[in-house]
């Protein structure tokens, strides 16, 4: 029986960045049963614990601020649930914070809408350079582009995914650029979409997603 539902806020390191989104579900488990956290199972044949994280991260992608629902069975303490769980988890994930939300309230995968990320990018470019090319791109009243979904070519429009793009610092061989793009189930854009754009497409990249924003958040 459904009890209790905590929002945990968690950090995904580089150590497991190359883990897929299913594997970093059952790392956190296992985690959670070797804390003695109370789960609570899906019915049926083969139930399922009751975790939803907000949004699945790329491989190769770090994480600052992921947010992961958990359905707990019998109450606990946002704090209890920190200090039990902190010692059980794997060396590049770490909780930083938990809160109780209501258990019959709306999805964190509805409710998402934006996320901000980090882009640190290899590239000799100058920041004025950068700089105009961000401003003709924020400019722009469209940005076709191509992408494959379910192993097919599409166009899209990249303007309206895109809220906002900033030149956060310049070093002699790399930039690290600030993105707000959208997410979730009313329009999702990653950063390479965003850096193809700006013509570096194929320079070496390492993101990280600081933030993710929802419907109740203020925007």
């Amino acid at each position: 029986m459904s009890q209790q539902r905590l929002r945990a806020t968690f950090v995904k390191g580089p150590q497991l960045k190359y883990i897929s989104h299913l594997d970093l579900a059952l790392a956190w488990e296992r985690a959670l049963r070797r804390a003695g956290v109370p789960l609570a199972y899906s019915q049926g044949h083969n139930p399922q614990a009751r975790l939803q994280l907000a949004s699945g991260l790329p491989v190769g992608y770090t994480g600052a601020a992921e947010v992961m629902d958990i359905i707990l069975s019998q109450p606990m303490p946002p704090g209890e649930f920190m200090a039990r769980v902190r010692p059980a988890l794997p060396e590049g994930l770490s909780v930083t914070d938990a809160e109780e939300v209501p258990l019959k309230g709306p999805s964190l995968q509805s409710a998402l809408r934006e996320a901000v990320y980090m882009t640190r990018v290899e590239t000799s470019l100058q920041a004025d350079e950068l700089t105009q090319r961000i401003a003709n791109l924020l400019a722009a009243d469209q940005l076709v582009q191509q992408r494959t979904r379910k192993q097919r070519l599409e166009n899209f429009d990249l303007r309206p995914l895109m809220k906002d793009v900033w030149l956060e610092a310049h070093g002699e061989h790399h930039i690290q650029l600030g993105m707000r793009l959208c997410a979730g189930q009313q329009g999702n854009v990653r950063p390479d979409a965003v850096l193809a754009a700006l013509g570096l497409a194929d320079a070496y990249v390492q993101v990280e997603r600081i933030r993710l924003m929802f419907e109740f958040d203020s925007l």
